[in-house]
This record gives C-alpha cells, structure tokens and sequence, in this order.
C-alpha cells in the first residue's frame, strides 16, 4: 500500500466548503482578489478547498442524486509530475490563544453483536468533556463505521455518529480519516464517507472527510499565528495499485513519501500526521494491527519515518498508548473508541523507543496547545470497570506536558541530525 501526499506543491486558491458556496481565499501565491473567506458566525469555523482539487464534488452530481458515491480517483491527481499533484487543503481558525482537540478511534458498533453499554457512554463522555474543555474540533481516527455505510440516507449516521455525538449541539466539525471497517465490504471503496456525505448528508456540515488524504492548517486569531500547526489526514487502508500514473503503473517516482520540504517544515511550528493504522506499537495485536507488521507496508512504513513531522496520531488497536522515539517525535495510539473488544492477552511488548506507556482500556484523548503560556498537553480518559459498568475513571492521565518551544527544538536538532548523516 501506498499513500500519496505531495506536500511539495503550493496551493494557488481555496474555497469554501459547507452550506456557503465558494468564496476565493488570496494568499501569497494567489492571483490577486479581493474577496474574503465566508466564515461560520456560530462557531468561526471557515473550511477551504482547493478548486484545483481532483474529486471535483460538484462534478459528481449523478452519483448524489442516487445517493450513493464512489471513491474515484482522478487520472490528473498521479501525473507523475510533483507539482501536479494535487489534494484538498482546509483550514481552521480558533478563537483565542489556545487549540484545544479531541481525539477518538474504533467507535463503530459492530453489526455482529447487540451494542454494548459502553457505546452510549463513550458517546455521552465525549461530549461531556468536548463541553468541558472547549474543544474546538474533533478527529475521528477510523472505524467510525464498522462495514461501512450504506448511502447517506443510512441511519447509522444518525444512531453511530449524530445522534450519539451529538454533533448538532456541540457544532464543531469532525475530521475523519477512514480505518479497515469501512472498507470491510468492498476494499476498494468507502461508499459515502470520503466526500458524498459531506455534500449530500443531513448533517453534512460537521462530517469533514473530502478525499483519502487531505490537509488542515489550524491557526489562532490572536498572537498573529497564521498556522500554529499542519495536519496531514491520510489513507492506510489504500493498496498500491489503487494509486497509478496515466500509464496505470504504480510509480515510485510519483507515489514515494519524500514528504514534506525544509521550508514546509519550518513554516509551521508543528506537523501532524493523522491515519488509522500506527506506525509503531507496543502492544500484542494481530500483524494487520500496525503499519511495521504488514509485509505489504514495509515500503510504507518507510516513506512514513522518512518524511518531517512532529506526532502521528492513529487508532485501530484497541487500548491506549504513547511512544516517543530517538528523534523526539511523539506517537498517540488512541484506539479504545468500544468498537473492538478488549484482550486481556493483549501484553505489551518490549520496545527501543526513549518512552512507550501502553494500556488496554477503552478511551479517548484530548490534546491542548496553549500558545501564551507556550505549553502542550496531552490527556488521556480511561474507563475502568466498576460494579459491572464502565466509567471514566475519576482522574484523567496527563500523558504529555511540555513546552512547545521546547519540544520544537529538540525535533529540529534531531532532525538536522539526520539529515547531515
């Protein structure tokens, strides 16, 4: 498997996605404008796509009015030509100096069995504590929905994510990226999570997931952060030959992650990387659990370690657990979302890194950026069972607390490093 991002290319223009129609954004690279971006007044939540953008949604108006979409991939988006390569890019702005997250994974209920207890109340901790420390946004780390979804008529967008959510109420867009249950009936296609939904579906304004892999910058509109960070949400689930030139081959040239430039790196002070499956993990879990364990990703993986970024963030193994390695890049693996069950064989395995800490527990994590006391935190929830019920236990864990600056300059060294040898 292969994911393509080319983070190498400039986007020219953006427009606005959601219920306001297209509104060009100016940026240094623009052709000149003077039309502002259209923002949403009850949350100043403004998402941007690029025009240029190869799934054209509004080009795709057969398949909304059938209610069903395809993933499709365009020729155009493999031209084995970088700077040709193109993916959506949004953005967000944050009131305020702080950025605050949350992140969950596994959260689909499995059709198999009757949904357990901790369905619902995963749902109900989330938005309490989404209330509680004024999140801005959400990620959802796959497997939102175990074999996928139907047509945006489904009601497990209701049952699953709204409704439980409560996405109406709380008003902050949800980013997602797609883990192995989506693609469980047909692994080649997602039928209406990547795009359709979020043009076609009835809560379509909170339900961000525009293409396999695209981008976010997240910025403040105080203490003049045009981005205080880079998000990059990417496919794990995508196999080699799904990405091919105009000559149908699978490219090397076209489709290695050499990743993101110098100057990219650089321009934010920090780069996320967002996917279902972990890069590393130290739990005992099945080989298809982690990106290093597949023979068929061992390329992947790679491409992965090679590229620039601070933290990856990903789900899919049930439990919780943080890795930092010897370049001081840090690894959340928040995949306690109720979807999958618990294995109390689930032992963790011996690591290399500078940190693991590892537990199987259902849970969640929020991450808080704090840009005028210059401070991270990463907290985790977990549930414990009690009297034959699970509740968040009473005090969360602080997993990591920091100061940025800090942080970003023993990533930079590292990184200078490993690139001199």
């Amino acid at each position: 498997m292969i994911i393509q991002i080319c983070v190498h290319c400039i986007l020219i223009q953006q427009y606005v996605m959601g219920d306001k129609l297209a509104a060009p954004k100016a940026n240094l690279d623009s052709p000149s404008t003077s039309r502002e971006p259209l923002s949403n007044p009850a949350n100043e939540y403004a998402a941007w796509k690029d025009p240029r953008c190869p799934i054209d949604l509004r080009e795709r108006a057969e398949l909304y009015a059938n209610k069903q979409c395809n993933l499709i991939m365009s020729e155009h988006k493999y031209d084995p030509r970088p700077d040709k390569i193109q993916f959506p890019q949004l953005a967000y702005t944050c009131a305020g100096s702080t950025i605050t997250f949350i992140a969950i994974g596994n959260t689909g209920i499995p059709k198999s069995r009757e949904p357990h207890p901790i369905h619902q109340q995963i749902g109900t901790d989330v938005v309490n504590v989404i209330k509680e420390r004024q999140a801005q946004f959400a990620v959802y780390l796959g497997n939102t929905f175990n074999d996928g979804v139907k047509d945006v008529d489904d009601t497990r967008w209701e049952t699953e994510w709204a409704e439980r959510f409560e996405v109406e109420q709380l008003d902050i867009p949800f980013f997602a990226v797609n883990g192995n249950c989506e693609y469980k009936k047909n692994y080649k296609k997602n039928v209406t999570a990547t795009g359709c939904y979020s043009e076609q579906g009835r809560h379509k304004k909170y339900w961000i997931l525009p293409d396999s892999v695209y981008s976010l910058n997240v910025g403040t509109i105080r203490g003049n952060l045009q981005s205080a960070f880079r998000m990059f949400f990417i496919d794990t689930e995508l196999s080699r030959r799904e990405y091919t030139n105009h000559n149908g081959q699978a490219d090397d040239d076209t489709l290695n992650m050499k990743g993101i430039s110098i100057e990219e790196y650089r321009k934010h002070r920090m780069i996320f990387l967002v996917g279902h499956r972990p890069i590393h993990s130290t739990l005992e879990v099945t080989p298809e659990a982690s990106l290093h364990n597949r023979r068929t990703l061992e390329m992947e993986t790679i491409r992965l370690s090679d590229m620039r970024y601070d933290t990856y963030i990903s789900g899919h193994v049930p439990g919780m657990e943080y890795i930092q390695d010897d370049s001081f890049r840090d690894y959340f693996g928040i995949g306690g979302g109720g979807g999958e069950p618990l294995s109390k064989q689930s032992l963790t395995k011996k690591t290399m890194h500078r940190e693991a800490k590892a537990e199987i527990s259902f849970g969640f994590a929020v991450f808080q950026y704090d840009y005028a006391k210059e401070t991270e935190e990463v907290t985790y929830y977990y549930y414990e069972k009690r009297n034959g019920a699970y509740t968040l236990r009473e005090r969360p864990s602080v997993i990591k607390k920091c100061n940025i600056q800090d942080a970003i300059r023993l990533r930079r060294q590292a990184e200078d490093h490993r690139i001199k040898n």
